[in-house]
């Protein structure tokens, strides 16, 4: 589609065109989302035990990717999810590595200058990398946190 796009000469139309596409990609994963749901609630009703304990095991199709929905898009936009996620893992790495290599220039600097505008600088590159830091560890934390708690309440009818 981008190329229908870049041959629509009229700017304003263009725009236009891409909005609307980009709604439409949004629509996508919300019907993305209630064709799985739909799937889990159908299943739910499937009266099998496969364990003979007395509770009807059925598990949808979003239990079975763990409230994913991303199994469900298209592919192009699983591609663009997964180049994004990509782009943005090298892009905080870079930050991450470009921070560190600052903050030892920065200190060598302010060792042999005595620079008290070094110093400043020094202690605000230690900042940004610390920010950094307590955002990479609250990210990891709360990522665990939510794996404890779909293991303690699991979606559909184990539970």
């Amino acid at each position: 589609m981008p190329l229908q796009l870049k041959a629509i000469k009229n700017k304003t139309l263009r725009q236009f065109y891409a909005r609307q596409n980009e709604r439409l990609d949004d629509w996508m994963e919300v019907n993305a989302i209630v064709k799985a749901l739909s799937d889990d609630i159908l299943e739910s009703f499937d009266p099998r035990d496969d364990n003979g304990d007395g509770i009807a095991e059925g598990g949808g199709a979003l239990m079975d990717t763990r409230g994913c929905i991303e199994p469900f898009l298209p592919d192009e936009e699983q591609e663009k999810r997964r180049v994004a996620r990509r782009n943005a893992k090298w892009a905080i790495n870079i930050n991450v590595i470009a921070n560190i290599i600052l903050l030892i220039a920065k200190s060598v600097a302010a060792f042999y200058s005595s620079s008290l505008s070094l110093i400043a600088s020094l202690a605000d590159s230690a900042l940004d990398l610390l920010c950094t830091a307590i955002v990479f560890i609250t990210h990891k934390l709360v990522e665990w946190h939510l794996s404890k708690l779909r293991r303690k309440f699991p979606v559909g009818r184990r539970r």
